[in-house]
């Protein structure tokens, strides 16, 4: 099935939760109208990301469903796109760093991102709701948060669990050379490990990045979406400008990718009674993304 994926690419203002819902909203429409029906926006746009300090995330935080997934949901419900974006979410006293997914009928999931980066050990709770996949009408969609991706797992779980896509709120920073934070053709370090991660799992990654400065970090933008042959299908956009930008992906190809011929099978030649206690899964959890079972 095709589905045409949108990415959204902001340069969120930190504690300007209003002004961040109108400009998520706006770049929402804007490839809602460009028959999107896939959008993804960044970690933590509703809100900023480099908070002082625990209390200051904390007024910066909401419920979800709250005010600004409502919005989502409002533009969903008009257009009959679904979202993934990035909120600084609040559970009791408890503050995530998590990605909200909504659709025409309201909330459908939630994410919590399991690795927390440098200092957002400081200020959130790790992760407690695993590596969820949602059913939606074109597919079955699962979601990571920014440094997840430098846990080969998070992907290879979503994947093996039937994920066509992977929804991937980031806020990529040069961490690794500061000096090049791009490459000649305009893709971060980042984006490179994302079209890796695709073609290692069979599965399309959709990375939406945000630009800008905030208290001296800067933000590398360069948001992209990547096949499940390791190919870039749509990006990488501007380096530091917001942008927007829509792509078609057929999500039939994630099948043909994962099953080549009758002797080359992905997940059916994985050997987890080999590593799968060394890493800690357990094969009896583990669906067929073929057949279902």
């Amino acid at each position: 099935m095709v589905i045409r994926i949108g990415l959204v690419q902001l340069d969120p203002v930190l504690g300007d939760l209003a002004g961040n819902q109108d400009r998520s909203v706006e770049g929402i429409r804007a490839v809602a109208d460009q028959g999107a029906g896939m959008v993804i926006l960044p970690e933590l746009c509703s809100s900023g990301y480099n908070f002082a300090d625990r209390s200051e995330a904390l007024a910066c935080s909401e419920t979800i469903p709250g005010l600004t997934t409502e919005r989502w949901a409002g533009v969903a419900r008009e257009t009959g796109c679904y979202i993934a974006g990035g909120v600084c979410e609040r559970d009791g006293m408890n503050l995530f760093n998590a990605a909200a997914l909504v659709g025409p009928d309201g909330l459908v999931g939630i994410y919590r991102k399991l690795h927390l980066f440098d200092r957002e050990q400081l200020i959130f709770s790790p992760g407690n709701r695993g590596l969820p996949v949602f059913s939606l009408p074109f597919g079955r969609v699962g979601m990571v948060i920014c440094y997840d991706l430098r846990f080969v797992e998070t992907t290879r779980i979503l994947s093996a669990q039937g994920a066509d896509l992977i929804a991937v709120p980031t806020n990529w920073v040069p961490t690794f050379n500061p000096e090049g934070e791009w490459d000649e053709a305009g893709f971060s370090p980042q984006g490179r490990l994302t079209a890796a991660l695709s073609s290692l799992n069979a599965v399309f990654i959709a990375a939406a990045d945000r630009v800008g400065e905030e208290r001296g970090l800067r933000y590398l933008g360069a948001s992209l979406v990547t096949g499940p042959e390791g190919d870039v299908l749509l990006g990488p956009l501007p380096k530091t400008e917001p942008a927007v930008a829509v792509g078609d992906i057929d999500l039939d190809a994630v099948q043909r990718a994962r099953v080549r011929t009758e002797r080359i099978a992905l997940y059916r030649e994985r050997r987890t009674d080999v590593y799968g206690e060394h890493l800690g899964y357990r094969p009896e959890d583990w669906i067929d993304p073929v057949s279902g079972r």
